[in-house]
């Protein structure tokens, strides 16, 4: 994968909107994806560049299952540069315990 830095990705950011982009940090790469912490309009963004659009489909997906025991974040848009790249609000650092709380109650997974 390509390795993305702060400043390319406010570069890529900043030329694909008007809205004012700030605060880019690296949040570290994973398995297929590498991800960027910003606010945009003082809203707080997560960016994800990554080699194939389809886990970003799967993603889509996954927010239909969304509830207030299971947040799952809305992909807000899904594109193409060199790699793909998805784009979702930052959520609380609870994010992680409240989806594992949500999944342990949720009866979409239980084995009825």
């Amino acid at each position: 994968m390509m390795k993305l830095t702060p400043i390319k990705v406010h570069e890529f950011l900043h030329n694909r909107t008007n809205k004012k982009i700030s605060g880019v940090v690296s949040v570290g790469n994973g398995e297929w994806s590498q991800a960027f912490f910003y606010r945009e309009n003082n809203l707080k963004k997560v960016i994800r560049f990554g080699r194939i659009d389809e886990d970003f489909r799967r993603d889509q997906f996954a927010y239909s299952f969304a509830s207030p025991k299971l947040p799952i974040p809305k992909i807000e848009e899904i594109g193409k540069i060199t790699a793909g790249f998805g784009k979702t609000k930052k959520y609380s650092p609870r994010f992680l315990k409240d989806l594992e709380k949500g999944l342990k109650s949720s009866d979409y997974f239980s084995s009825k």
